[in-house]
């Protein structure tokens, strides 16, 4: 992940790929970073009652792509905190340029049940989870 938030987050954000923001602590100092993009998911591959009402075709989502904390702030929360807003940003653009879930793409399964857990509680009858 430090490979990505050195040599590519940047170019990817100028070339209007990806918008990567950063947590910093007291001393500025990057304790954690998000990057949300956009794509997209064919109609066939949602939950049935998610798409009853929505059109047969590709259809936008927002995609949580990068999600990290640096290691001597683990366990603090901050991935926590770092989910929330980067749900907060999503909440705040579509309300400009609509799409139809948030797709959290894991590293591996860890980080797949650590983000269900984060998310499971406070979503009730709402699909959630990683891809």
């Amino acid at each position: 992940m430090d490979d990505w938030l050195g040599t590519k987050a940047l170019q990817h954000q100028d070339k209007h790929l990806s918008v990567t923001k950063v947590l910093l602590d007291g001393a500025e100092v990057i304790v954690g970073y998000y990057t949300l993009s956009t794509g997209q998911v064919d109609f066939g591959d949602l939950p049935t009652e998610m798409s009853k009402k929505l059109p047969k075709r590709i259809l936008p989502v927002a995609v949580l792509s990068w999600l990290g904390v640096a290691e001597v702030c683990q366990g603090k929360g901050l991935a926590r905190l770092l989910l929330a807003q980067a749900l907060l940003d999503c909440y705040d653009a579509v309300q400009t340029f609509p799409f139809i879930a948030v797709v959290l793409d894991c590293i591996d399964e860890k980080a797949k049940r650590s983000l269900n857990a984060s998310i499971s509680p406070h979503c009730q009858g709402i699909p959630t989870g990683c891809t």
